[in-house]
């Protein structure tokens, strides 16, 4: 019999000898060690403090998300769900089913979140930016329009260095460098070392930022 996986490709010898071995029976000790051991570098990956457990599910993804909400979440909580897909949807219908109140953050399919997309400080989103992307309306209000931009919540930066000689921005940053200074040199980018960077920082510090402004 020849094995495949998922492409399909034909499966290594070495993934076929690890499929003929047993799996140790789960009411055995040997399987409490395994899975001991495999609590112990699950906390320790996260970083979690002491006295904590980690529980694992045999179940699918559905199973493992019911369980959160029934025996973390409280009608009291209010959970935040990203939903960017299908599990997304699914985790806003179970905190439905179990009366946990929420908030949805529905993220375009192929986008990931944003710092727009999060509540601020008062616990309200950003209601601007969500409705006009909803509506696929443009953004002319530079505050929104930043918050819609992968650097959202970064500052602008003040002085963008490019190297190798070249004269152009190669469409980097376009909207954050309005107000950056610029430093070129025909250092390649490799040998751009600490002497090379104080020589920008040096010419930076001569330069008269007007932010858009004219001369006094």
């Amino acid at each position: 019999m020849i094995n495949f996986t998922v492409g399909p490709v034909q499966s290594s010898e070495t993934v076929r000898e690890i499929g003929a071995q047993n799996v140790p029976y789960f009411r055995t000790a040997e399987f409490s060690e395994v899975m001991l051991e495999n609590e112990r570098l699950m906390l320790k990956f996260a970083g979690a403090p002491e006295g904590s457990r980690a529980v694992f599910i045999t179940g699918s993804g559905t199973a493992s998300m019911e369980a959160t909400v029934m025996n973390l979440l409280t009608p009291e909580d209010r959970a935040l769900v990203v939903n960017g897909g299908s599990f997304g949807a699914r985790f806003c219908k179970i905190c439905e089913i179990h009366g946990v109140p929420h908030d949805e953050i529905r993220l375009e399919v192929g986008h990931k979140l944003r710092e727009g997309d999060l509540p601020c400080g008062d616990g309200n989103f950003n209601a601007e930016a969500q409705r006009r992307r909803e509506h696929g309306e443009s953004v002319e209000d530079e505050a929104v329009f930043s918050s819609c931009l992968d650097t959202a919540g970064i500052p602008d930066p003040d002085l963008i260095v490019r190297t190798s000689g070249e004269l152009r921005l190669s469409n980097f940053l376009l909207w954050q460098a309005a107000y950056a200074e610029f430093y070129f040199t025909n250092v390649l980018w490799p040998d751009f070392d600490k002497t090379e960077f104080d020589k920008a920082i040096a010419s930076f510090s001569k330069r008269e930022r007007r932010m858009g402004g004219r001369l006094k």
